[in-house]
């Protein structure tokens, strides 16, 4: 016998999570990079208002990373734990929306995970067995 769980809201959940940590990932490069060398690539660049831009960067990408590992978190503690989905379907949709800071998973992220953590909280387990 299975345990009954919030499948589809598992399934766009884990899928915005990966989403989000990529894209927290991709802007977290793009800030070395920034750091690295753009003062090359564009030489009329001060360098205090590089580091800062490329800092600020850094700072959204781990936002944006940290909160998608969270919102997968999220995902596998409704798989171990149904009879929470409220809990862990709120925890989603928030993470989900601050994740915007590290791009979001390109929008992608944020839309599954808004839409998974949504479904996770109206999720309502079968009356009967069998059905």
């Amino acid at each position: 016998m299975t345990q009954e769980r919030p499948e589809t809201a598992i399934s766009l959940t884990l899928m915005a999570g990966a989403f989000i940590v990529i894209g927290g990932l991709i802007m977290a490069s793009m800030a070395a990079w920034f750091f690295s060398g753009f003062d090359t690539f564009c030489p009329g660049t001060h360098m205090i208002a590089n580091i800062f831009g490329s800092g600020i960067m850094l700072l959204m990408a781990i936002i944006g990373a940290v909160t998608g590992f969270l919102v997968i978190l999220g995902a596998i503690r409704l798989i171990s734990h149904p009879e929470e989905h409220r809990r862990w379907g709120l925890l989603i949709v928030v993470l989900s929306i601050i994740g915007l800071a590290g791009m979001g998973g390109f929008l992608i992220g944020t839309v599954l995970g808004v839409i998974g953590g949504t479904m996770a909280l109206s999720w309502r387990p079968r009356d009967k067995p069998g059905y």
